[in-house]
């Protein structure tokens, strides 16, 4: 199975930083198991090396979590929570309440990064501390932004990435009413509010910064700042004002 050219795909990937996981999950037309590629490394049958890899090349096994192996979901499960699926409502920016969700990360050497929001509507921005890049952590900073805005969370949108796509996690979301669409791979111009954003708040925290020395006050003054710049595509209005109307809006609803 290790033709030229199967060879050079995965060394490819595997300078952009792909863990093997990844390239067998997310890359097209690698069909060999990740322990192979791990073994072909190994041998040098790819010329690699392991200490590159994340975790120097140990490989991890997966925890349980609630009683149930946190393993990859099926091509279903994608095709369940698929951004294909979304209501015409959110896709066209018509109805409040529909996030995009990412996450920052540190310089390399860090666990420490920052999960992102943004509600595509009026573009308001949230960024909050994580210790690592986990599902677990991705999970905690939803669960302050519904703590924050409860009646303003209808779905969110990510990619692909682990921190995003724990069943488990997902699950107990969708049990509170908000749904969870996945885009597709390599396809971030499917969420490109966040994206831009996110490039926003790389002017205040360049690459190379660690996010373990940055507090969440710091973080929280760069997002005041960039949801109070007027938007050209909000009439030239801030992000916070158009947000706060429809907050406002929401409870004038639910008085009436």
């Amino acid at each position: 199975k290790a033709t030229k050219g199967l060879i050079k795909r995965i060394l490819h990937y595997l300078n952009l930083k792909f863990s093997p996981e990844q390239i067998v999950h997310g890359a097209p037309n690698i069909n060999v198991s990740v322990g192979t590629i791990y073994n072909w490394i190994d041998k040098q049958i790819i010329p690699f090396d392991k200490k590159k890899l994340r975790l120097k090349g140990k490989r991890v096994r997966k925890r349980k979590e609630a009683g149930r192996l946190l393993s990859r979901p099926d091509s279903s499960w994608f095709i369940q929570h698929s951004i294909d699926n979304r209501p015409i409502e959110c896709k066209h920016r018509i109805e409040f309440g529909h996030w995009e969700a990412d996450s920052v990360l540190s310089r390399r050497g860090s666990n420490a990064a920052i999960a992102t929001f943004i509600e595509r509507k009026t573009r308001q921005y949230l960024a909050f501390k994580m210790p690592d890049k986990t599902s677990h952590s991705m999970y905690q900073a939803i669960k302050r932004l519904i703590k924050l805005y409860p009646s303003a969370i209808k779905s969110i949108t990510c990619d692909r990435g682990t921190e995003f796509i724990n069943q488990t996690y997902v699950a107990k979301l969708e049990k509170k009413g908000i749904k969870i669409y996945i885009a597709h791979a390599y396809s971030p111009q499917e969420r490109g509010s966040n994206e831009n954003h996110n490039g926003l708040l790389r002017e205040y925290f360049p690459k190379g910064v660690d996010f373990q020395n940055v507090s969440q006050k710091e973080l929280n003054q760069a997002v005041h700042a960039i949801n109070n710049r007027p938007r050209k595509t909000l009439n030239w209005k801030t992000a916070t004002d158009r947000f706060q109307k429809e907050i406002q809006r929401k409870k004038r609803k639910k008085l009436v």
